[in-house]
């Protein structure tokens, strides 16, 4: 099992920008895909998963207003392909998601990454 401590995804509203019919990422995006990118880096053993992937996902708030917490899940997952974690988020087939109280002021995302392949 992996486990990755990140800054808050921003929600989908705010992960990609649109301009007429193109979609493009965001700033809010890139910044988040550079961090994630940068935790994953700085791991040692790491690899890219293959096949099948167990997530499990808690997020805190930056403040007590409501958010969808499947508005979050899109963002990580993408980014979390970007970043070669797994080659595609198809790969995950079993997916826990659970929202905390909040934790100002930025919030935060932990998450337990799970090579079902590689368990014992």
């Amino acid at each position: 099992m992996i486990r990755l401590n990140l800054p808050l995804p921003p929600s989908i509203n705010h992960y990609y920008g649109r301009v007429g019919n193109k979609s493009f990422l965001s700033k809010a995006g890139k910044t988040f895909r550079e961090e994630l990118c940068l935790v994953w880096l700085g791991l040692r053993g790491r690899y890219t998963i293959t096949g099948p992937v167990r997530l499990k996902v808690v997020l805190a708030p930056r403040n007590k207003n409501r958010f969808d917490i499947d508005n979050r899940l899109k963002p990580l997952l993408d980014a979390m392909q970007n970043s070669l974690i797994f080659n595609d988020d198809s790969q995950i087939t079993d997916l826990w998601a659970t929202k905390v109280d909040a934790a100002p002021p930025n919030g935060w995302c932990h998450v337990e990454i799970t090579d079902i392949a590689r368990e014992p």
